[in-house]
């Protein structure tokens, strides 16, 4: 699923900055990768992260932990 931010014409820079430094990513997952992901979204709290969120996060911890291992 490919979604795109779009900035009304009303934000200012900052808003527009940010949305310009984004870029859209694919990536094919197995079915049980697939299903893990969707369990843990259904044990969080309202309102729940969409898979894209869970995605970016889980990235994030990945690329936060290897940067400690590098120092």
């Amino acid at each position: 699923m490919n979604q795109r931010t779009k900035i009304p014409a009303d934000r200012d820079q900052a808003a527009l900055a940010v949305a310009q430094d984004e870029l859209s990513v694919s990536a094919e997952i197995t079915r049980e990768m697939d299903a893990l992901v969707d369990e843990w979204i259904s044990q969080q709290p309202d309102p729940k992260p969409t898979r894209a969120e869970v995605v970016r996060m889980a990235l994030q911890v990945f690329l936060n932990l290897n940067a400690l291992d590098e120092t």
